[in-house]
């Protein structure tokens, strides 16, 4: 809680927990220090989980918390802020994540996402992920199907109906109160920064251009085009380089690659909409 009050203090939030009973104690600890903050999950009738959208949009409480629900089709532009307390190995959910915080919206000027799971290192800056595939959109998540909120199987009775009842909520309505305090090493966060272009030495810089000169020759495309590349990348031309002979390419210079085409793709299809909107002007 001490690093969103340092550096994200008053922003609009969204925050991911490992659990729904990680998500709901989480935001009690922002409520019991005067912040404004709502749990939401899957098992919430859709009227209620409505109503909490509506009230963040408007900006009647500031941290929205939830374990995965958020993950896929949130659309809030205005929320500037990511609490991330969820590791994960996949590199989709941690794009997705950090999408839900890169969308632009009127007086919005950046964004801040905390990590507290190590997400960062372990990926690199979600930004210069290039996806393999799109997602075609076949399987939804539901968070009703956490796993792990449904392994409680032991019977209790419950202490408000007296019915018996199996987890931490009872069909009347109990829930079991948090007491299990989140665990906290006290660190603070750090800000992390991308490394300048200055940060590349003249060594690798050859072998960038090296690396770029191979991939065109396996392609078939002229010198230019990997002199155009070199410029995209570091912003001037590859005069005073003396490209290194490579016989493969890193992973930096594949996604670098794989990024540009597909800026490029997106920048044809734009103009074939553009190209095919007009001959339906001209038509009609």
């Amino acid at each position: 809680m001490k690093n969103w009050v340092k550096h994200a203090n008053g922003r609009q939030t969204i925050a991911f927990s490992p659990s729904i009973k990680h998500s709901k104690f989480l935001v009690e600890q922002f409520r019991a220090a005067g912040i404004p903050a709502e749990h939401i999950d899957g098992y919430m009738d859709d009227e209620i989980r409505q109503e909490i959208y509506e009230a963040h949009d408007a900006g009647d409480f500031l941290i929205l918390s939830c374990s995965r629900l958020l993950n896929t089709g949130y659309d809030a532009p205005q929320v500037s802020c990511l609490i991330d307390c969820f590791p994960t190995r996949s590199h989709i959910a941690y794009v997705q994540r950090a999408g839900r915080i890169m969308r632009t919206s009127e007086g919005k000027e950046n964004a801040i996402y905390l990590d507290h799971a190590g997400n960062v290192n372990r990926f690199g800056f979600a930004e210069s992920i290039v996806p393999e595939e799109l997602d075609t959109g076949e399987k939804r998540f539901a968070e009703q199907n956490q796993v792990k909120d449904k392994k409680e199987a032991k019977v209790i009775d419950c202490p408000q109906c007296y019915r018996q009842m199996v987890g931490v909520r009872c069909s009347c309505g109990y829930e079991i109160p948090m007491t299990k305090q989140i665990e906290t090493d006290g660190e603070e966060l750090q800000q992390l920064t991308k490394k300048a272009n200055k940060t590349y030495s003249e060594q690798r810089k050859s072998e960038w251009l090296g690396e770029l000169l191979y991939y065109a020759e396996t392609r078939g495309y002229k010198e230019g085009w990997a002199k155009h590349k070199y410029r995209a990348k570091f912003g001037v031309w590859p005069n005073k380089i003396t490209a290194v002979p490579v016989h493969g390419l890193s992973a930096e210079v594949t996604n670098f690659i794989k990024s540009q085409n597909i800026q490029a793709a997106y920048a044809r299809m734009k103009n074939d909409n553009s190209n095919n909107t007009q001959s339906v002007r001209q038509s009609a």
